[in-house]
């Protein structure tokens, strides 16, 4: 019986271990965040549809995660709009007037077109995704590490090491973090002051961030892509699916990000709804679309 078969019969189970242990042993100059490179879905796999692969990568742990989508999915944003007269000196004239209008002479002052309104700013994108990861060969690095990936780029970074010597570099870094996700500075807000020029101040800054900032992706199948982004939330479900060594098969999760900076329309068409990377493609091979929405009928 092989693994697959193993795998399914699993899942009609409360609680059941399955195959070999999985252990990982540790990696020469591993970074302490952990090993990096592809984990969760394999790629290249005839037996998945790239269509419902969700790819989360990390610059900062330089390691990208693969899962499947599962069910519809939300993509929001929103506009907020005021009257002039709602704000500042004109709101509090505009009220005083009304209120004397309305005592003197039993009328309000307004029309149509003082109702009429300004644009005060449209937020960031905002997402919420479930997706799930099951173990088919080894449920470390198809199942854990890619739970452990969502936690991480929650939480901040740091260069803390107990063994380094107590000078002022060391204390500074035991006292500091690097907050998660993209950094406004080193990825283009202030990177090109002082372009060219390695003694400016923060020139120097930049390059002392570079690598330490964390530029999040997130790509839905073929459909859309968004970098950078902000993960304000990781949930995961560990699934009662063990394998021999204690290490779950299969895990659920939701998570919800926001786009690091408001989309204009000029955006939105080139970088999400036409920016996801060649690279997405390369795992389907030419497989006729009639073909995989047959094989997702049947799941």
């Amino acid at each position: 019986m092989g693994i697959g078969s193993i795998v399914t019969i699993a899942s009609a189970l409360p609680n059941v271990l399955i195959g070999s242990a999985t252990t990982r042993t540790s990696v020469p100059n591993e970074p302490a965040s952990g090993p990096t490179g592809s984990f969760g879905v394999p790629e290249g796999r005839d037996d998945i549809n790239e269509n419902y692969i969700v790819t989360i990568q990390s610059t900062y742990l330089n390691r990208s995660i693969r899962a499947h989508l599962q069910g519809p999915f939300q993509f929001k944003t929103t506009s907020q709009w005021q009257r002039p007269t709602q704000a500042g000196s004109q709101g509090l004239l505009g009220q005083a007037a009304q209120i004397i209008a309305q005592a003197g002479t039993g009328k309000t002052i307004g029309n149509a077109f003082m109702t009429r309104r300004i644009w005060k700013g449209t937020s960031p994108c905002m997402f919420s995704l479930n997706i799930k990861f099951e173990a088919v060969e080894d449920s470390n690095s198809e199942v854990v590490l890619p739970c452990e990936t969502l936690h991480q780029i929650v939480v901040p970074g740091s260069d803390y090491d107990k063994n380094a010597k107590g000078d002022a570099k060391s204390l500074w870094n035991s006292i500091s973090l690097y907050p998660p996700g993209p950094n406004p500075t080193v990825l283009g807000f202030l990177s090109t002051v002082g372009k060219g020029d390695d003694s400016n101040f923060l020139r120097q800054h930049n390059k002392s961030l570079e690598g330490k900032e964390d530029n999040i992706s997130i790509t839905i199948g073929r459909f859309l892509h968004f970098e950078p982004v902000i993960v304000s939330e990781a949930s995961i479900t560990y699934l009662r699916k063990y394998d021999v060594g204690g290490k779950p098969i299969a895990a659920e999760a939701n998570i919800a990000f926001e786009s690091f900076e408001m989309y204009t329309k000029e955006a939105l068409h080139s970088r999400v709804y036409n920016g996801v990377p060649a690279t997405s493609y390369q795992a389907f091979k030419g497989r006729q679309h009639e073909r995989l929405i047959e094989r997702e009928d049947n799941r």
